[in-house]
């Protein structure tokens, strides 16, 4: 059996991560496995990292990378440009000859869908999508809760927002929902979605009519586990304080950015705030009892500073199934998330979740004694699951 996975990148962030654990797992399996990605960098342009694997093969050309976002920002067509590259991609598809094609995020500027689904639907190949996050069924974004629209229901004739990725000066949603509904109404197209949450969303789109099964992301404990390292407490004037954990990539508002801000003003001296993920100027600009750490990609650093936070805070407006929750409990720590899309799924049974801006339940939910830590070991087998899943299909 032959599968190729496509996503926008490849072993770093949360989808890279996933597509790579997949491949490896595949290979390990017998399955003959190959990964197609396009960025090296969510922003920004960043020298590729290196491949080892001779199967995982990088497309895209800066110049038409750059050209399909200044574009897709104008004109709000984002994932109908990279003509060049995509030509590419499917080049190298027709050399594999796969039997499934496993789709990640292909959004991200590097690819254009409805090529790949012409290209798809001429040698009728059989697709698994995972989903991470709503953009498939939407004319323009990839998440809606923050804003609390509900246009994709029906069209996304009026959508008035530009404040969300992937941004645009103009708005061509209506259009875009209609050439996203045609290419993707696909028979031979089977849905997996990281969260219950998502898959109800799934039920109520254009997509309702296909096959969705939910496959929960995992994480890789042999990384994510309790690993202590106290020089992070002198190094960073922490002390004996307790410490209060946020993770995300960017450090946005939906991501809860100025909900800890908000906290940072409630708490008192004996609590310090750590934001992993922040930019420059974001950190520039921290209260004094807040910590700002740029993005990192070292697992082991993530690991130390879950394993020694007190909580890990998920303040998230919107989101599918946040994988730093599972590093966090994976790491033994407890989790206090907002009532926000998936996120309140991971937690249950080793968290506490508040409902959203409720910053008086999140004081008393942080002032709560932290229970006995222990590393959690998650019993899903999402690379094992994904294996049934495609020797289901092919049979």
């Amino acid at each position: 059996m032959k599968v190729i996975q496509i996503n926008s990148v490849y072993g770093y962030g949360s989808t890279g991560k996933i597509v790579k654990a997949i491949h490896q797992n595949n290979l390990e399996n017998g399955i003959d496995s190959y990964v197609i990605y396009g960025r090296t960098s969510a922003y920004g342009h960043q020298k590729r990292q290196a491949i080892i694997d001779d199967r995982v093969f990088y497309f895209n050309n800066l110049v038409g990378q750059d050209l399909h976002v200044l574009k897709a920002l104008i004109f709000d067509k984002h994932g109908l440009y990279s003509e060049n590259n995509t030509k590419k991609i499917l080049r190298k598809i027709d050399e594999i000859q796969p039997d499934i094609i496993h789709l990640h995020n292909i959004h991200g500027f590097y690819i254009n869908y409805e090529m790949l689904f012409k290209y798809i639907r001429q040698h009728q190949i059989k697709v698994v999508w995972t989903l991470h996050d709503c953009w498939s069924f939407t004319g323009y974004c990839s998440h809606y809760e923050f804003n609390g629209c509900n246009e994709w229901k029906s069209g996304c004739k009026t959508c008035k927002f530009k404040n969300v990725y992937p941004y645009r000066i103009l708005s061509n949603s209506a259009n875009n929902y209609v050439r996203k509904m045609k290419s993707f109404d696909y028979e031979n197209i089977v849905f997996v979605t990281p969260s219950n949450w998502l898959k109800k969303q799934l039920s109520k789109s254009f997509l309702r009519s296909h096959s969705c099964f939910v496959i929960h992301n995992n994480v890789d404990v042999t990384h994510f586990k309790y690993n202590l390292n106290n020089n992070l407490r002198s190094l960073y004037g922490i002390g004996d304080r307790k410490v209060l954990l946020g993770v995300a990539s960017p450090f946005s508002k939906q991501k809860g950015f100025d909900e800890f801000i908000k906290l940072s003003k409630l708490v008192n001296d004996s609590y310090r705030i750590v934001l992993i993920g922040v930019n420059k100027k974001q950190q520039k600009n921290l209260p004094s009892n807040v910590i700002g750490i740029l993005r990192t990609d070292s697992q082991d650093e993530l690991a130390q500073w879950y394993s020694l936070a007190d909580y890990f805070l998920n303040l998230t407006l919107e989101d599918t199934y946040p994988t730093v929750n599972l590093e966090a409990m994976a790491c033994g720590t407890p989790v206090i998330t907002y009532r926000t899309g998936g996120s309140t799924e991971i937690v249950e049974g080793y968290g506490t979740v508040v409902d959203q801006y409720d910053l008086k339940g999140l004081m008393v939910a942080i002032e709560k004694d932290t229970e006995d830590r222990k590393q959690l070991i998650f019993d899903n087998d999402m690379c094992g699951d994904y294996l049934k899943l495609y020797r289901q299909i092919v049979n």
